[in-house]
């Protein structure tokens, strides 16, 4: 899936790519640019959450994931759900269908 964000009033062209984490099989998804990565939408923790949710970090230098997610309604959805993990609360999204 590719899309368009701006950050920092720059604008980017980029892919996202949809794998898994190797520790847990937790999702992961990153964001591409023609040349590099340009961000990790997701992050690991080891605390139980369904098969089709991840955890989204959305905090610090990610502040764009939101823009992301927003391009993509019928892919991605808020569960609602969080979980503290050290100095910041994390977001769990679902996954509704992969691309």
């Amino acid at each position: 899936m590719k899309t368009k964000i701006n950050f920092l009033d720059k604008e980017y062209d980029i892919e996202l790519v949809l794998s898994k984490y190797n520790h847990n099989n937790n999702i992961a998804i990153q964001a591409l640019t023609e040349d590099e990565v340009f961000g990790t939408l997701t992050t690991n923790i080891d605390e139980p959450i369904e098969k089709d949710e991840f955890f989204l970090k959305d905090w610090s230098e990610n502040v764009w994931v939101h823009q992301v997610l927003n391009a993509f309604p019928e892919y991605f959805e808020d569960t609602g759900k969080k979980f503290n993990s050290g100095f910041v609360t994390v977001p769990v999204w679902k996954l509704k269908k992969e691309w």
